[in-house]
C-alpha cells in the first residue's frame, strides 16, 4: 500500500541555487525508529545530492560579501547559525564532500572555514575529507568545539554575539592545526612522528599553488624540527605519485610555476637597469647618510652593512663605488662629513653629481601647501626610499640566481642533484615573489 516515506520525521526543504525547493530531507523523531537517521528525496533531473549544499541559496550573498564560507555537517547547524546572524553557512548534509559541492563553494568564495564537532574520533575522520578543499585550491581554516558540542548546541549555549566572536578567535589554519594535532598525538614517538609528518606532507602536496606549498613546507619544518630540503623532496615524491608524472621536465614545471607558456616567454623589462636605483642609493647616502635609519643605526651604517652581507649587491657604476669607498674611509677617520663635502669635492665628476643629486627637481605648489594635507619632501622620505632601493637590488640578485640554477639544473646528470637544484629554485622564486608583492613589482621572465 502507499505510505509517506517521511512519516514520523521532521522535514527540511532543500533549495536549489535559484531558491526553488527541489527535494526534502527527513530526520527521525522517534528514538525507537529502526530506519536511517536521515532520509533524502530520491535523485531526479533537478536534484543531484552530490551537487547540492544545504543553505547555499540563503548563504551565497553573504559568502561573496565576506569572502568566506562556514561549512558544517547538519541541517540544524545551518538553521541555528543563520538565526544567530552567521548567514554565510552551508552544510554537506552529513555526507563526504564532493567535487560538485566544492565547485559550488568556489563560485562564491575562495576561503572555507570548517566547523568540526567536539568528538575526537569524528574529527580525525573529517580531516581526511577536508584535503579535497586544499586540492581544489581553496584556503582552509578550521574551528573546533569542546567535547560533546556541535555548532548548533554551542551557538545556543554561548548566544549569537559570543558565538560569532568564538568563530573569529578560534579559527586556525588547517595545515598548522592538523600538524599540531598529529604531533601532540605522536608524543615524541619517532615512528608515529614520521607517520604524522607523512600525513601532513600528503595534505601539503595536494595544494596546487607552488608558493603556498613552499610556505607550508617551511612552517612544517620549523614545527617538526626537520630539514626543509627533506620535506621538499618528500612532497615532490608524493606529487609525482599523485600525478603520475615521473618524467616531467624541469623546464615545463618551471614555466608552470610562473604561469608563462614556454613558447611565449616574455623578456623581463623591469629588472634590467640598475642605474636609477644605484643613483638613488648614492643620493640618499650623500643627503641623509648621518641621519638615523633606525634606533642606533645611521643610514650610512645600514647601507654599508647591507652591501657587506651580500657582496653580489655591489654597484655597477664605478663612480658610485668610488663615492661609497671615500664615504667609508672618511667616516672611519672620524672626519666631519656633510653635503658640502661632496659639493666642494676636489674631483669635478663627484662635485657635479652631488650638485645634481641635491637639487630638488620638484616644488610643491603654494596653493596646495596652503589648502591640502602636507606632502613630505623627497629628502625626508629617505627611510622608505632606501628600503625600496635594496628590495629592488635583492630582486635583481634573486632573478640572477634563479637563472643560474636553472642552467645548473640542465647540466646536472644525477637525479638527486637535479631534484635538489629544482627545490632550491622553488625557494628562490618564493622569496622573490614575496619581495615583489611587498613592493608592488610585477615580475615578467
Amino acid at each position: 500500500s502507499w505510505f509517506d516515506m517521511f512519516r514520523d520525521r521532521v522535514i527540511f526543504p532543500i533549495h536549489g541555487i535559484n531558491g526553488k525547493v527541489i527535494a526534502f530531507a527527513g530526520r527521525q523523531l522517534q528514538k525507537d525508529d529502526k530506519g536511517p537517521k536521515y532520509l533524502n528525496s530520491p535523485e531526479t533531473e533537478v536534484y543531484h545530492k552530490s551537487d547540492i549544499l544545504y543553505g547555499m541559496y540563503f548563504a551565497k550573498k553573504e559568502m561573496k560579501k565576506q569572502n568566506n564560507c562556514y561549512l558544517v555537517e547538519g541541517y540544524t547547524d545551518v538553521i541555528t547559525l543563520f538565526q544567530g546572524g552567521v548567514e554565510n553557512v552551508v552544510a554537506s548534509s552529513g555526507t563526504s564532500l564532493t567535487d560538485g559541492q566544492i565547485k559550488l563553494i568556489r563560485r562564491f568564495s575562495e576561503n572555507v572555514t570548517v566547523l568540526y564537532d567536539g568528538d575526537y574520533a569524528g574529527l580525525k575522520a573529517s580531516l581526511r575529507g577536508t584535503d579535497m578543499l586544499l586540492e581544489r585550491g581553496l584556503n582552509v581554516r578550521v574551528v573546533t568545539f569542546p567535547d560533546g558540542e556541535d555548532p548548533d548546541s554551542y551557538c545556543k549555549k554561548l548566544g549569537p554575539e559570543n558565538f560569532k566572536k568564538y568563530l573569529v578567535d578560534e579559527a586556525r589554519d588547517f595545515i598548522l592545526f592538523k600538524s599540531k594535532m598529529l604531533l601532540d598525538e605522536a608524543k615524541g614517538d619517532p615512528i608515529r612522528k614520521a607517520e604524522a609528518l607523512r600525513d601532513i606532507l600528503g595534505s601539503i602536496a595536494l595544494i596546487p599553488d607552488t608558493l603556498k606549498r613552499s610556505q607550508y613546507a617551511q612552517e612544517c619544518g620549523r614545527l617538526m624540527d626537520t630539514d626543509e630540503k627533506i620535506l621538499f623532496s618528500e612532497i615532490a615524491r608524493i606529487r609525482r605519485k599523485q600525478h603520475n608524472e615521473p618524467g616531467k621536465q624541469i623546464e615545463q614545471m618551471y614555466n608552470d610555476i610562473l604561469n608563462v607558456p614556454a613558447a611565449e616567454k616574455q623578456t623581463e623589462h623591469i629588472l634590467v637597469d640598475d642605474e636609477p636605483q644605484e643613483k638613488d642609493l648614492i643620493r640618499i647616502l650623500i643627503q641623509s647618510g648621518t641621519k638615523l635609519f633606525m634606533e642606533g643605526v645611521t643610514v650610512a651604517d645600514f647601507i654599508f652593512k647591507e652591501l657587506e652581507l651580500d657582496q653580489a649587491l655591489k654597484l655597477a657604476n664605478p663612480l658610485y663605488n668610488r663615492i661609497l669607498e671615500e664615504y667609508r674611509e672618511t667616516v672611519s677617520e672620524n672626519l666631519e662629513l656633510d653635503t658640502q663635502f661632496f659639493i666642494n669635492h676636489a674631483e669635478h665628476e663627484i662635485s657635479l653629481l652631488a650638485a645634481e643629486l641635491l637639487t630638488e627637481r620638484y616644488e610643491i605648489s603654494p596653493y596646495w601647501a596652503e589648502n591640502s594635507t602636507p606632502i613630505p619632501e623627497i629628502r625626508d622620505n629617505y627611510v622608505n626610499d632606501l628600503s625600496s632601493v635594496f628590495f629592488y637590488l635583492k630582486l635583481k640578485r634573486l632573478n640572477t640566481l634563479i637563472k643560474q640554477n636553472f642552467e645548473k639544473h640542465e647540466q646536472a646528470e644525477a637525479e638527486g642533484e637535479k631534484e635538489e637544484i629544482y627545490y632550491y629554485i622553488l625557494e628562490l622564486i618564493a622569496v622573490r615573489n614575496l619581495i615583489a608583492s611587498h613592493i608592488g613589482y610585477v615580475i615578467l621572465t
